[in-house]
């Protein structure tokens, strides 16, 4: 019996980037930010705020992005699993990691810089509102806008789906990585048997 050693690539790195694409299209559809409104002069009056409304991730441009990643990620698993040649499966896992690091870096900045984020589109809302109905001739300062922001109570809180994004990231990043770094393993198969006298 003459046997032929293969080789087989290990299907964690591709389980880990699909599972991490799947599951960052589904945080993309999330809450991601809680936009609420707790007026300082009504404090005592009322319960809790006055208004809260939950934002999706997919309502910015941040979570339209995570979504496609997600989808990308969530391809090039399924067809790593399919036993590619080795310049394709090399490819996607190239690809896995630019599109996993790219998107868990945005998720990131959002996470940090959020808040920041929002003050400044308040501040640049509020100069277009003042100059629209003013015609120009009226422009609040930014200290202005900022101590009407206070005296509203508006805030942006975050929410459990962009932090499973980014864990989710970090996970088909890890997927890519290993794809690169981890070896074949040797499968044997049976071939076909010879037999006969010297």
């Amino acid at each position: 019996m003459v046997q032929q050693e293969t080789a087989s690539r290990p299907p964690l790195p591709a389980l880990l980037t699909g599972i991490g694409g799947l599951v960052t299209v589904v945080a993309a559809l999330l809450p991601w930010h809680a936009l609420s409104v707790q007026p300082s002069f009504l404090q005592g009056l009322t319960q809790g705020a006055l208004f809260t409304q939950d934002v999706a991730g997919t309502q910015g441009t941040d979570g339209k992005i995570a979504l496609v990643g997600g989808i990308v990620l969530i391809v090039a698993a399924v067809v790593m699993l399919m036993s590619p040649s080795e310049r394709v499966y090399r490819t996607l896992a190239i690809v896995a990691i630019v599109v996993a690091g790219i998107v868990a870096a945005i998720v990131l900045v959002d996470i940090v810089g959020g808040k920041s984020i929002f003050k400044s589109f308040f501040r640049k809302s509020v100069h277009s509102f003042a100059e629209q109905k003013t015609g120009g001739l009226f422009s609040p300062s930014n200290s202005q806008i900022d101590e009407l922001r206070n005296l509203l109570g508006v805030t942006l809180e975050l929410k459990a789906g962009i932090i499973v994004a980014l864990i989710a990231d970090l996970v088909a990043l890890v997927g890519g990585v290993l794809a690169l770094t981890m070896k074949r393993r040797p499968a044997v198969s049976a071939g076909p048997s010879t037999s006969g006298q010297p």
